[in-house]
């Protein structure tokens, strides 16, 4: 299992993150980003699979030599990351939360978008979806499909729930607004330290799916995945493609 400290840390670091950021990030109704990340309970390491397990995803089934690099949150905003993007147009899934993109943000996450990162749904504020009421559970989910289609162009095909928290509501509100699977981890590559897997085995395998956060020094972050990706003879490809 993953090193319980680091993933801890990794939480924290976001949780903290959320709640400096700028006021005008709280302007939809609702929980203000980072207010449910320190008054819940701590997520599990592992999100549980349930019954609908079919339409969610921590791992791909595949025999190609890809692993997937997804990015959460949005909150820091690492101008080095944008360079390496348009150095290398790098297959990367971006889960973004609508509420932190707004004002002049959104033009970096249109920019990584045009060097080739594709952008997904991650909320509209970063609650614990299983602790929200249907209704608010559904403006969470389809109002983000409904704002990121206006802001990038593109309506989101895939959902990740905050903190990995999910259950059958939550993929089922996820399906009706039109997204096609709700998406896991099964690797966490930290701010510092050695990457994690849930075989606590830290080394990545095919069909890996990879959780990182858009925090201070993320350009050196995801360089140091690509030697461990390199090292095991894999390559980043587009989950898109594979879920």
């Amino acid at each position: 299992m993953p090193d319980a400290r680091a993933t801890v840390a990794v939480v924290l670091a976001v949780a903290i993150a959320l709640l400096g950021a700028p006021a005008a990030h709280a302007e939809a109704p609702g929980p203000t980003p980072g207010s449910a990340a320190l008054g819940a309970r701590p997520a599990p390491p592992r999100p549980v699979v349930h019954a609908v397990a079919s339409r969610y995803v921590e791992h791909v089934s595949t025999r190609d030599r890809v692993v997937f690099l997804t990015i959460d949150d949005g909150v820091v905003r690492d101008p080095a990351f944008l360079d390496l993007e348009r150095r290398q147009h790098l297959p990367v899934t971006l889960f973004l939360t609508d509420s932190v993109l707004r004002g002049t943000h959104v033009e970096y996450f249109r920019a990584l978008q045009a060097a080739g990162a594709v952008i997904e749904n991650h909320t509209l504020t970063h609650p614990v979806l299983t602790k929200v009421a249907a209704p608010e559970l559904r403006r969470q989910l389809c109002g983000t499909q409904q704002s990121f289609t206006a802001l990038f162009g593109r309506t989101p095909v895939l959902m990740r729930p905050p903190y990995g928290v999910h259950n059958p509501a939550v993929i089922a509100t996820a399906l009706a607004c039109g997204d096609r699977a709700v998406v896991g981890w099964d690797a966490v590559m930290p701010p510092t330290g050695r990457l994690q897997t849930w075989g606590g085995t830290g080394v990545l395998h095919s069909g890996d799916i990879v959780l990182m956060h858009f925090l201070t020094g993320l350009a050196q972050q995801v360089e140091r995945l690509q030697r461990l990706v390199r090292g095991e003879h894999l390559r980043f490809a587009l989950l898109e493609n594979y879920v």
